[in-house]
């Protein structure tokens, strides 16, 4: 059984929150979702010959991918799929159709997640996964490779009947035991093109050691389950140190919360400064889940920058979206933070439900006052499977499910929508544009942003990011 992983390219995305151009600077970043699942396939399943190919780090288009399906011959392929890819990844499932029609393709992702039954209409489509993929994506190669036509017994899984006809079988549950699976695989990847614009080296890893988000922020979406599921700090410091081996030194974790448990995080820095292992790392929180200790051990372990959503500078916004934080909180995270010797970077959404100019050009002022390094400001879109979404459907902001028409008729006539009940879209985006400005062409940013700028190839994608907020 020859299988093939793809990360799509990225020639056609939709895009709405930020401008494309400075969204294509901020780094190269892995599929770490494939790297999971072809390493839990090759432990698993040691016969298979698995590979991942991710386009969007090699910069490949579906023409070029169509030249390694020749090459390669699978018999299975594998594609992660995002709402905002979904134009490429028809692309990409095209182009391996016209190669061999016999090649199975399997969709996964967070957006099969949202729109299972319509990912699986799409024509070239054989598979669907929802949900957590390791377990159900092997156990659709073994049921391949064993030719029993069992595809009803595997949960999570999506396929078409022998008329033609969608299948749905009952969803698996969510993984309990993350230490269960496999430390990812870098080197099934060019890992060394792995990058962030703001990381402390010209190569980077990110990794996960949660999964889940208790919390019920509005804006965020529900594919992935609310239960919060830890590794153990013994699973995430044997990841560390492969990393480690592999001359990897700066990591992303990309947890949606990795500082709700205190004890963890601190155990967890104790380790990495006990074990002398020289890293950076940033990480995403809470602002209501640090205090002074906790940010203590981390700039000790090696934390060089914390990501907050902060999301508004009026507490009446905030409580619509219900983040649960307050701009108290807000304030003395960053203060903190700051007194460390850690980086902040602050986001906010402009546009959102209840929010006027005023409100928007407050939130602005707030991310100057924070003393934020670096901020990022979204416009509001309701995302499909989020509440803010139905929201928006029930008072009319959107007329009807498009996202859903979409996820069955992808074309490239589609928009996305903002939240325009108070603002319209060219309000927002103007505003948006005079945020980027006000915030990065203060002198004060300019001349501590020169003096971290350690290397030639970081000021250049440094000075192209800049030009592309002046010009978005």
């Amino acid at each position: 059984m020859k299988i093939l992983l793809i990360n799509p390219p990225s020639r056609r995305p939709l895009r709405a929150e930020i401008p494309l151009k400075i969204d294509e600077e901020i780094g190269a970043f892995p599929s770490l979702g494939l790297l999971y699942i072809a390493t839990y396939l090759k432990k698993r399943m040691p016969s298979a010959d698995v590979e991942v190919i991710d386009a969007r780090i090699e910069k490949l288009d579906s023409a070029r991918i169509s030249g390694i399906v020749k090459l390669k011959n699978p018999d299975l392929v594998g594609i992660t799929t995002l709402t905002f890819s979904l134009l490429d990844v028809i692309d990409t499932a095209k182009a391996i159709k016209a190669v061999n029609p016999r090649i199975k393709i399997c969709l996964g992702g967070a957006h099969v997640s949202i729109f299972p039954k319509e990912s699986l209409s799409l024509k070239e489509i054989d598979f669907v996964v929802a949900g957590e993929g390791e377990e159900t994506f092997l156990e659709l190669a073994e049921a391949l490779t064993k030719k029993e036509g069992s595809f009803h017994r595997i949960k999570g899984l999506g396929f078409k009947d022998a008329q033609g006809g969608s299948v749905l079988n009952e969803l698996r549950q969510l993984t309990q035991d993350l230490d269960a699976l496999p430390v990812p695989d870098r080197r099934l990847i060019n890992y060394r093109k792995c990058y962030s614009l703001l990381g402390k080296s010209e190569f980077m890893a990110t990794l996960q050691t949660t999964r889940g988000c208790p919390f019920r922020c509005i804006y965020c979406d529900q594919q992935s389950g609310k239960a919060l599921r830890k590794r153990s700090v013994e699973s995430v410091m044997r990841e560390i140190q492969e990393l480690y081996a592999l001359g990897i030194r700066d990591i992303f974790f990309i947890d949606d919360l990795f500082t709700l448990d205190k004890k963890r995080v601190i155990e967890l820095c104790q380790r990495i400064i006990d074990k002398k292992i020289s890293i950076f790392f940033k990480i995403s929180a809470r602002v209501d889940t640090v205090d002074k200790e906790m940010l203590k051990a981390l700039k000790a372990a090696g934390c060089y920058r914390i990501h907050y959503g902060v999301e508004s500078g009026t507490q009446r916004i905030i409580n619509r979206l219900q983040k649960g934080i307050t701009l108290e909180q807000a304030k003395d995270a960053f203060s903190w933070t700051k007194e460390a010797g850690i980086d902040t970077f602050a986001y906010f959404m402009i546009g959102s439900p209840g929010e006027t100019r005023e409100d928007i050009l407050n939130s602005i002022d707030f991310a100057i006052k924070l003393d934020a390094d670096y901020a990022h400001f979204s416009i509001c879109t309701p995302y499909p499977d989020t509440r803010l979404y139905n929201i928006a459907m029930d008072e009319g902001v959107v007329e009807n499910d498009y996202w859903r028409e979409f996820a069955s008729s992808p074309g490239d006539d589609f928009a996305t929508r903002f939240w325009t009940k108070e603002l319209s879209s060219g309000e927002l985006v103007s505003l948006q544009n005079y945020a980027n400005k006000r915030f990065y062409l203060r002198p004060s940013f300019f001349v501590k942003e020169l003096s971290r700028t350690r290397s030639l190839v970081a000021f250049k994608r440094k000075v192209k990011a800049a030009l592309h907020i002046l010009n978005p």
